[in-house]
Formats: structure tokens, sequence, C-alpha cells
């Protein structure tokens, strides 16, 4: 997938726009895209294609040499994606009591749903 970056000179962040779309190919017009986080040298960004509805998230670390962008294939809403950048992050002892829980034989996985 190939990225447009563009420096958005009043808040010197990047504004990451996919060129096309990769499931329907809708030309980027199409795209509406909102930055969730942006560094000066690093961002994350929301965008949707107005034509088939898939969202891609996309993170973007700028060096001197260049940029380098990750994409991903989403259905996460705007208020999805922005809830996730607040969570609190799993920690190690998250995902072994997760394990240790889900090894009984006599826990099922209908327990551990909130």
């Amino acid at each position: 997938m190939r990225y447009n970056v563009y420096r958005m000179k009043t808040h010197r962040q990047q504004r990451i726009v996919p060129e096309k779309c990769p499931v329907c190919g809708a030309q980027r017009k199409h795209f509406t895209s909102q930055t969730l986080t942006g560094e000066q040298l690093s961002g994350l960004t929301h965008s949707t294609c107005a034509i088939c509805a898939t969202t891609i998230l996309t993170f973007v670390v700028s060096h001197d040499v260049g940029s380098v962008a990750v994409g991903l294939v989403s259905d996460l809403t705007l208020q999805e994606a922005t809830a996730f950048l607040v969570a609190p992050s799993v920690d190690y002892d998250d995902v072994l009591a997760l394990y240790a829980a889900t090894t009984d034989e006599d826990v099922y996985v209908k327990d551990f749903i909130v």
C-alpha cells in the first residue's frame, strides 16, 4: 500500500493519506482522515474510504532520510480507535493470568467476557 505523507505547517504534525483503497481501489480523494496522535517525527492516522467504508489505521515514523508508514485495514470507528489509545496497557501479569485460566478445563471463555 502506498501513502502520501503531508506535513501540516500549523501543527508540525504528519497527515498520512493512502494513495488508494486496498479493498475497492478508490483514489485518495475519497478518503477522510483524522490524525489521532501526532508528534514531530511520528503519528497515527485513522482514514476511511467513502466508497466502501474500509478503515485504515496508519502509523508513520519520519527520519532524516525519509518516512516509513505501516497500514492496518480495520473495522474500528474513529471513536473505537481513540478509546484504544487511552485504554490501560496489557501487561505480562494480565497475559499470564489469562493463560493460566484458559488452561484450566473447568473455566470457559464466556467467564472472561466483560
